[in-house]
């Protein structure tokens, strides 16, 4: 299973090992955009399973009325042959169980490989592969931005303090690279300081479309938590943060948890909350383009979420000894955005051994996946294709 952000490059990924492996199966199915179809899809889940079945099957089409009688062919269908699937942007179990039913169908040497944003996707008893993969650090940010600038791992002379510049705006996300990048691509000095300029105040739309994806699929009280933590609560300590919280209709302990787990947040080794920039930058666009012209809309957040007493003008502390964030306060009701991250930061983690994905061929995507070859790949696809 391949988890992370939006727009960190999971389906890359995923399309060049199914690209450079396919062949070796007896059937293989990529299966593209399956939260988008499930959900918008009329019968999604059937139409679903009929395209698993045309792949598997040679072109052959199907008749399926219902899901039911669709996980009762797929059992017959996969369970005489060596076959390989792709499930990209999967983040709903149950969906996936009307496709692919339980481990024990599938023949020896099959492979499932799954893209999601929810790193607790499969049941925790699952025996699977985590394969997480995180922002691009600065070096390779640039690198990959210039590939979509200048068409070459550098920038030119003139505009290398521009595209400096301008990686920080992205927060090592390559579709933001790949967003701001091709656009810059040929453009003069002038067209690229108005750009950079505007990105201060406006982010990517296209990127902030894709990241609220994962926001939306929050219920009620988390979407309320990760807009106060965008906030308020960036690089503090995850037990103040509780502590802070707990007297709220957030239930904070399980709600950070479910944010841990959709890669919206996360807690590094000083135990503080952590979150990258431009997920950041799009919870402080959420509380402004719901309130736009409410100069106290922070404070009708907290008053949402039972907490309009715990803001003062002053440093308070309560009855515990817990010191209360309501100082400098900015006038527009939002705390200074962070700037990006400087350290670097691996594209993957929790697996030490060195694996590498095939470089194949001269396309842009192509340079991203050769950037990938260069560090260590969560115990690698080495593993998951002996």
């Amino acid at each position: 299973m391949i988890c992370g952000l939006g727009g960190v490059g999971k389906t890359t990924v995923a399309k060049v090992a199914y690209n450079s492996n396919y062949d070796r199966f007896d059937g293989s199915c990529f299966l593209a955009n399956v939260r988008e179809i499930s959900e918008k899809h009329p019968n999604g889940q059937v139409y679903l399973q009929k395209q698993i079945f045309e792949s598997i099957l040679k072109g052959r089409k199907e008749k399926i009325y219902n899901a039911d009688e669709g996980i009762v062919k797929m059992k017959d269908a996969i369970g005489n042959k060596k076959v390989f699937i792709v499930f990209d942007d999967v983040d709903q179990l149950d969906v996936l169980d009307s496709l692919i039913g339980t481990r024990d169908w599938f023949y020896p040497g099959s492979k499932i490989l799954i893209t999601t944003r929810c790193e607790k996707l499969l049941k925790s008893y699952e025996r699977h592969m985590l394969f997480k993969i995180k922002e691009l650090g600065v070096d390779e940010s640039l690198k990959l931005f210039s590939w979509y600038a200048f068409a070459q791992d550098h920038p030119l002379e003139e505009f290398k303090m521009l595209s400096t510049e301008a990686i920080q705006h992205c927060g090592g996300l390559p579709l933001a690279l790949y967003d701001l990048g091709s656009f810059l691509s040929g453009r003069g000095m002038e067209i690229w300081r108005s750009k950079l300029h505007k990105l201060e105040a406006i982010p990517h739309s296209r990127v902030q479309k894709n990241l609220e994806i994962s926001y939306k699929s929050l219920d009620d009280h988390d979407q309320r938590l990760f807009l106060l933590i965008a906030s308020l609560f960036v690089g503090k300590d995850k037990d103040y943060v509780i502590k802070f919280l707990e007297n709220s209709d957030l239930h904070p302990t399980v709600g950070i948890q479910n944010l841990i787990d959709r890669s919206l947040i996360s807690i590094d080794d000083e135990n503080k909350v952590m979150m990258p920039p431009l997920i950041q930058d799009m919870g402080k666009e959420i509380i402004r383009r719901e309130s736009p012209d409410d100069p106290e809309r922070l404070c009708k957040l907290l008053n949402q979420c039972g907490l309009s007493n715990c803001l003062t003008e002053n440093n308070e502390t309560d009855a515990d000894g817990v010191d209360l964030p309501g100082t400098n306060l900015p006038e527009d009701g939002l705390v200074p955005a962070l700037g990006p991250n400087g350290a670097k930061r691996p594209y993957y983690q929790d697996f030490p051994e060195i694996a590498v994905l095939p470089y194949i061929g001269n396309s842009l995507k192509r340079r991203f996946v050769g950037l990938l070859s260069m560090f260590p790949l969560s115990g690698g696809l080495k593993r998951f294709f002996p």
